[in-house]
């Protein structure tokens, strides 16, 4: 009997394809909110019906769903679209600078993830590895175990904290977090430190404790 030909190598990736019902707001959410690079298109009549975006090394196809096809209610309903990233709160960080409605980051099966809502319903997760206990929010570690209340500083100090640009509590945050410049396709997420590596350093993990996702062991 022969052996059957290897197939590892012929299977290269793959690829979410969504059904939209306005291109151009779908482009705008994508390319100009999460930082997308339009990669292929097909147009019909000067107007973008496909399209192949793609992040990193992440991409996804989208196309505008004719009108006499268009369902009732939300297209993407029950779908989820997971990108496995570096650094989940170096993105999330960018996504609120651009006003984007990111989820709050927190742990789910050793994992930051922050979630997002586009324009058709579709959910979209950007998740990073870490060993930060399970179901901790990044609200929780930035502010610290039982932290008291601040005393006021005396005005001198606040002009030289003012004249530095920026306040103590500011500059104990990982840069990722300081940092309110947009993380797009280019190298931005990459070169910069990794703020999940920061906050474990700075919060040592729990013990037990169950997923809201649900456990890598099923």
């Amino acid at each position: 009997m022969k052996a059957l030909p290897r197939r590892t190598r012929n299977v290269q990736e793959v690829v979410p394809f969504l059904w939209v019902r306005s291109m151009k707001r779908s482009l705008r959410y994508y390319v100009d909110g999460l930082g997308f690079r339009l990669a292929q298109r097909w147009t019909v009549d000067g107007t973008i019906r496909w399209c192949r975006l793609e992040l990193g090394g992440a991409a996804l196809m989208l196309q505008e769903l004719a009108k006499r096809r268009r369902p009732e209610g939300k297209l993407g309903e029950g779908v989820s679209v997971c990108f496995i990233c570096k650094d989940a709160l170096a993105l999330h960080a960018g996504f609120k600078a651009r006003r984007l409605a990111a989820s709050e980051p927190e742990v789910g099966n050793a994992m930051w993830y922050t979630t997002l809502l586009d324009p058709d319903g579709y959910r979209i997760l950007f998740e990073s590895a870490t060993n930060v206990a399970e179901d901790t929010k990044l609200s929780e570690v930035l502010m610290g175990p039982a932290a008291g209340p601040r005393k006021a500083r005396p005005k001198r100090a606040a002009r030289d904290e003012a004249r530095r640009g920026g306040s103590a509590a500011a500059e104990s945050l990982p840069l990722a977090l300081r940092s309110t410049a947009p993380v797009g396709p280019s190298r931005s997420a990459e070169a910069t430190p990794s703020a999940a590596a920061a906050l474990v350093r700075r919060r040592p993990a729990r013990r037990g404790g169950a997923s809201r996702r649900g456990s890598l062991d099923g």
